[in-house]
């Protein structure tokens, strides 16, 4: 896994062996307003070590000027309609995903 803090070309680097994991009591310490989450990664970590900013520093990840524009890009429920569900209203699945994300539903 490689950790990235926006604005920060400094990354943690961490290799390992992953598994997923449902143990309540495991997952219990990952709560947030009082949800905890039905699935973890549990990484048996066995090199940790800072990463050389080399590639970010050239890929210029974090200079706003050569972010893409977010109209230039398909929404999500155009890529799903694209790729599973060729009957899927994408209207509808946007107006609806973004009601969810008001309510915070789905965030823990």
């Amino acid at each position: 896994m490689l950790f990235l803090i926006p604005g920060v070309n400094d990354t943690f680097r961490v290799n390992g062996r992953a598994r997923i994991v449902d143990d309540p009591e495991l997952l219990a310490e990952s709560t947030v307003e009082g949800k905890a989450p039905q699935l973890g990664i549990l990484v048996e970590v066995a090199e940790a070590y800072t990463q050389c900013p080399k590639a970010l520093l050239r890929s210029e990840l974090w200079n706003p000027e050569r972010h893409v524009d977010r109209s230039e890009l398909p929404r999500s429920g155009e890529i799903l309609r694209a790729t599973a569900d060729p009957e899927l209203d994408v209207e509808e699945y946007e107006e609806a995903r973004t009601e969810r994300y008001e309510r915070r539903e789905g965030f823990y």
